[in-house]
Order: C-alpha cells, then structure tokens, then sequence
C-alpha cells in the first residue's frame, strides 16, 4: 500500500502463498519425519473484510468533474474534459467495451498533457471510456504514480466510415435472433447487398436495386437462402453503392 497499490493486492499474494506454510515454518508438521503434517498446514487463516480496492492515498489526486464523448460521422472517438486545475503530470484514459464496471484498458503510454485524447481504434457498439488524473506521490516506501478516481461516460459507436456519399451501420453485434443493417443515402443510388460466410460463401440475398436518398432499414433473420437456421459464427455484409465496396463484420451467437 505505500507504493499506491490497494490493499487487496497484498492479501491476494498472501492467499495464493506457496512457500511459506512449509514444515519448521509457521506450521510444523505433526511428526518429525514430515509425512503428516499439522492441521492448518498450507491453507489460508486469513480474510479481508470490506473494499478490496482500497489504496492509502485515495484522493490526494483531484480528480476530472466534466467529461464528454462523441463520435464525428465516419471518424474516430472524441474524448475530453475538464482541466484539473493543481499540479499533475497528466491524465489517463481508459476504454471497456465489456461493460461499464469493465475491465478496462488504458489508452495512453504516457499521462495526456491536453484534455482531450483521440481514440483512433473504430468500435462497433457500446463503448465506455475512463479518464483519471495522474500524479507523483512520494512516501516513505517510494514514489510512484498515483492516479484520482475516474469519471466515466458511455456510448454506442461505429466502426463504418462515412465515404461517398453513404453510411451504413449493423445491430445488434452479437446478434441473437436478428440482424438489421441501416443505410443512409445522400442521393439516389444503385445498391447491391449480399452475406457471406467466413468462407466467402453467399448465404442470403438482401437486395440488388436502385434506391432513393435517404435512410433505410433491413432486418436479416439469421436464416439462409436454404431456409437453414446459421450457426455461431463470424460473418460479413458485403455493400455495393454505386460501385464502392463496404465489407461490414458482424458475429451471431
């Protein structure tokens, strides 16, 4: 805990010990020979009650009070916030796309100096970003970077970049019982939609027509052209507006 790190740490490396319960250690064994050992020899005779997550030096670091999220059309995420306004070294940025509570995984090698940080990775779904602000704690055990508690926001973004004149988006991703594609037009076009397998097989016919500017839904039932029910697996859109190709990535379970 001197070195910043939560008090669950160390009682982890405690119950998952594997050298020191051995005979003329804490535990002696029962016999001189060793071959039956005490009661209690190599097993936890400890707990921690309460928040596992519980460092020494929580809330020395201020921390961000204002952050916002957003996804120009076709382009990568914006992240920003809110100065910390003490002496830091920067800030942390973290990202989850299993769930708010996460895992999460940090962004950046090095603490941002700016407030805001682009993350140029596109993501198909719902995103949760974490920012923290970092700084240089010393104590008696030594210094380390210590960061505030993180501030989060979510949202639902999308891998498909906005180009010639359309943009194209597939949900749910995993899809379950049904899958939807949505098409935006800025003008009328020619447009040819097909489903492939990972062996670029063609497993169902969407459309192949010419239509109008706008936006348009499609649902796909996970049924192919045979009327067979598709396994879990990966699969793929393939897009043809006016002769430009988009390949769209989807997974059913």
């Amino acid at each position: 805990m001197g070195i910043g790190l939560p008090i669950g740490v160390s009682t982890l490396k405690t119950q998952n010990n594997q050298t020191l319960y051995q005979p003329n250690y804490l535990y002696l064994p029962a016999y001189p020979n060793g071959v039956i050992y005490s009661i209690g020899m190599r097993q936890v005779h400890q707990a921690l009650m309460g928040d596992p997550t519980l460092r020494m030096n929580m809330g020395e670091v201020g921390e961000v009070t204002s952050m916002s999220v957003y996804q120009p059309a076709g382009q990568p995420v914006n992240i920003s916030w809110d100065r910390v306004f003490e002496d830091n070294i920067g800030y942390n940025v973290y990202k989850s796309i299993t769930g708010y509570y996460g895992p999460y995984s940090k962004l950046n090698e090095t603490p941002v100096k700016t407030t805001k940080y682009i993350d140029s990775a596109l993501y198909e779904g719902e995103v949760h970003y974490m920012v923290r602000t970092a700084n240089v704690t010393k104590t008696p055990s030594g210094s380390f970077v210590n960061e505030s508690r993180g501030i989060i926001k979510s949202m639902i973004s999308t891998d498909v970049d906005v180009v010639n004149g359309y943009s194209v988006q597939c949900y749910p991703i995993p899809a379950v019982e049904a899958n939807n594609l949505s098409l935006t037009l800025s003008e009328n076009s020619r447009v040819k939609i097909n489903i492939f397998d990972l062996n670029g097989n063609v497993l169902k016919f969407i459309a192949d027509d010419i239509l109008s500017a706008g936006k348009h839904e499609f649902s796909w039932n996970l049924i192919d052209s045979k009327g067979l029910k598709i396994s879990a697996g990966v699969y793929f859109y393939k897009l043809i507006v006016n002769g430009n190709v988009t390949t769209l990535k989807f997974t059913v379970i």
